[in-house]
């Protein structure tokens, strides 16, 4: 697994922590933790993709950062065969400030599904508002206002269009 970060961003991510044997991050079980800390969120993998001019490098350092959520948001925002079901334009809820709350959007980008077309049409428009409002709300903020400018079909970086996302993955569109 390839890490975009430096040993620096990592310690400024977990803070300048001695590891010995009664610390955290000494545990197995924290280990998992760890890596999630490491990894860059959606909006910083596309972010700094956006950063790098030459079309073949950004295609590259995409594969390097792939990610099942990565193609998952990238599917939502450019695939005209998914129609989402929240109105357009801003949504009401309230940024994250939790520390924690980095990285959620690999996990919760699976759910999805529940606001679009044919995920679960069960859900009533209110309630269905209601789930994408607590989504935001646990998400990293930046993933939060990545997530609201895809549901409206507009990704917030020019470099990344949809015909350049066709190209650097095939079939995904």
């Amino acid at each position: 697994m390839h890490f975009s970060l430096d040993f620096s961003d990592f310690m400024d991510r977990i803070g300048n922590v001695p590891i010995n044997d009664n610390n955290i991050y000494n545990s197995r079980k924290n280990y998992r933790r760890i890596i999630d800390i490491m990894r860059l969120s959606i909006n910083e993998i596309l972010m700094k993709a956006n950063e790098i001019e030459d079309a073949d490098k950004r295609r590259e350092f995409l594969y390097q950062n792939d990610s099942v959520a990565l193609r998952t948001i990238l599917k939502y925002c450019y695939d005209p065969a998914i129609e989402w079901l929240l109105p357009k334009g801003p949504a009401p809820y309230k940024p994250s400030v939790f520390p924690d709350s980095h990285g959620m959007l690999y996990n919760e980008s699976r759910k999805l599904y529940i606001f679009v077309r044919g995920g679960n049409d069960n859900l009533t428009k209110v309630r269905r508002e209601q789930l994408f409002i607590n989504l935001l709300e646990s998400i990293d903020k930046d993933d939060a206002e990545l997530l609201v400018s895809i549901k409206d079909r507009k990704l917030p970086y020019k470099l990344l269009t949809k015909k350049f996302i066709e190209k650097a993955f095939p079939g995904l569109i």
